[in-house]
Protein backbone atom coordinates (compact mmCIF):
# COMPACT_ATOMS: atom_id res chain seq x y z
CA UNK A 1 0.00 0.00 0.00
CA UNK A 2 2.83 2.37 0.83
CA UNK A 3 3.99 1.99 -3.12
CA UNK A 4 0.49 2.24 -4.81
CA UNK A 5 -1.10 4.41 -2.40
CA UNK A 6 1.71 6.79 -1.62
CA UNK A 7 3.21 7.66 -4.89
CA UNK A 8 6.77 8.22 -3.87
CA UNK A 9 9.90 7.78 -5.21
CA UNK A 10 12.67 5.31 -4.12
CA UNK A 11 16.14 5.07 -3.50
CA UNK A 12 18.55 2.57 -5.16
CA UNK A 13 19.32 0.72 -1.79
CA UNK A 14 15.72 1.05 -0.97
CA UNK A 15 14.53 -0.67 -4.49
CA UNK A 16 16.56 -3.51 -4.22
CA UNK A 17 15.02 -4.25 -0.45
CA UNK A 18 12.53 -4.13 -2.02
CA UNK A 19 12.59 -6.22 -4.83
CA UNK A 20 12.48 -4.14 -7.44
CA UNK A 21 16.33 -4.12 -8.68
CA UNK A 22 18.50 -7.48 -7.89
CA UNK A 23 21.34 -5.06 -7.37
CA UNK A 24 22.65 -1.65 -6.92
CA UNK A 25 25.98 -0.39 -8.13
CA UNK A 26 28.18 2.97 -7.24
CA UNK A 27 28.20 5.37 -10.21
CA UNK A 28 31.88 5.21 -10.53
CA UNK A 29 31.34 0.56 -10.79
CA UNK A 30 28.32 0.92 -12.89
CA UNK A 31 30.20 1.06 -16.06
CA UNK A 32 32.46 -1.40 -15.77
CA UNK A 33 29.68 -4.27 -14.70
CA UNK A 34 27.51 -3.20 -17.44
CA UNK A 35 30.50 -4.10 -20.31
CA UNK A 36 31.39 -7.07 -18.25
CA UNK A 37 28.07 -8.12 -18.50
CA UNK A 38 27.61 -7.12 -21.81
CA UNK A 39 30.80 -8.99 -23.39
CA UNK A 40 29.60 -12.54 -21.33
CA UNK A 41 26.14 -12.50 -22.81
CA UNK A 42 27.54 -11.49 -26.62
CA UNK A 43 29.73 -15.01 -26.03
CA UNK A 44 26.41 -17.45 -25.18
CA UNK A 45 24.45 -19.01 -28.41
CA UNK A 46 22.05 -16.40 -29.98
CA UNK A 47 19.26 -18.54 -29.75
CA UNK A 48 19.70 -19.49 -26.12
CA UNK A 49 19.71 -15.61 -25.73
CA UNK A 50 16.60 -15.32 -27.92
CA UNK A 51 14.83 -18.74 -26.10
CA UNK A 52 15.29 -17.20 -22.48
CA UNK A 53 14.19 -13.35 -23.46
CA UNK A 54 10.97 -15.26 -25.26
CA UNK A 55 10.49 -16.84 -22.01
CA UNK A 56 10.92 -13.86 -19.64
CA UNK A 57 8.49 -11.67 -21.80
CA UNK A 58 5.95 -14.49 -21.91
CA UNK A 59 6.09 -15.21 -18.14
CA UNK A 60 5.76 -11.23 -17.23
CA UNK A 61 3.50 -9.99 -19.51
CA UNK A 62 0.50 -8.31 -18.56
CA UNK A 63 -2.55 -9.34 -19.56
CA UNK A 64 -4.25 -6.94 -22.32
CA UNK A 65 -7.64 -6.87 -20.18
CA UNK A 66 -5.41 -6.43 -16.89
CA UNK A 67 -3.98 -3.65 -18.39
CA UNK A 68 -6.62 -1.63 -19.59
CA UNK A 69 -8.73 -2.49 -16.90
CA UNK A 70 -5.67 -0.85 -14.63
CA UNK A 71 -5.81 2.69 -16.68
CA UNK A 72 -9.72 2.98 -16.88
CA UNK A 73 -9.43 3.22 -13.14
CA UNK A 74 -6.35 5.50 -13.01
CA UNK A 75 -8.89 7.48 -15.64
CA UNK A 76 -11.46 7.62 -13.70
CA UNK A 77 -9.77 8.77 -10.34
CA UNK A 78 -6.82 11.12 -12.10
CA UNK A 79 -8.93 12.99 -14.82
CA UNK A 80 -12.23 13.53 -12.52
CA UNK A 81 -13.20 17.26 -12.94
CA UNK A 82 -12.13 18.30 -9.18
CA UNK A 83 -8.43 17.53 -10.44
CA UNK A 84 -8.30 19.28 -13.44
CA UNK A 85 -6.55 22.45 -11.57
CA UNK A 86 -3.61 20.15 -9.75
CA UNK A 87 -3.18 18.27 -13.07
CA UNK A 88 -3.15 21.57 -14.45
CA UNK A 89 -0.39 22.91 -12.11
CA UNK A 90 1.92 19.36 -12.21
CA UNK A 91 2.42 19.89 -16.19
CA UNK A 92 3.13 23.51 -15.38
CA UNK A 93 5.78 21.99 -13.04
CA UNK A 94 7.25 20.08 -15.41
CA UNK A 95 5.44 16.88 -15.91
CA UNK A 96 6.37 14.44 -18.26
CA UNK A 97 9.87 16.27 -19.16
CA UNK A 98 13.24 15.13 -18.22
CA UNK A 99 13.64 17.78 -15.55
CA UNK A 100 11.25 19.70 -12.81
CA UNK A 101 8.81 17.54 -10.97
CA UNK A 102 9.92 14.20 -12.56
CA UNK A 103 12.92 13.83 -10.43
CA UNK A 104 10.67 14.54 -7.12
CA UNK A 105 7.09 13.02 -8.97
CA UNK A 106 5.95 11.59 -5.61
CA UNK A 107 6.36 14.68 -3.53
CA UNK A 108 5.55 16.81 -6.46
CA UNK A 109 1.91 14.66 -7.11
CA UNK A 110 1.00 15.50 -3.07
CA UNK A 111 1.25 18.63 -3.08
CA UNK A 112 -1.60 20.77 -3.68
CA UNK A 113 -1.15 24.56 -4.90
Amino acid sequence: MEIILGGDDFSAELAAEYGYVNRVFPDDELDDFVDAFARRIAGFSKAGIAGAKKFVDEATAIPAGDYAAAMAAFRRTAMRPENADHLRSLFDRGLQQPQGIELDLGKHVAERL
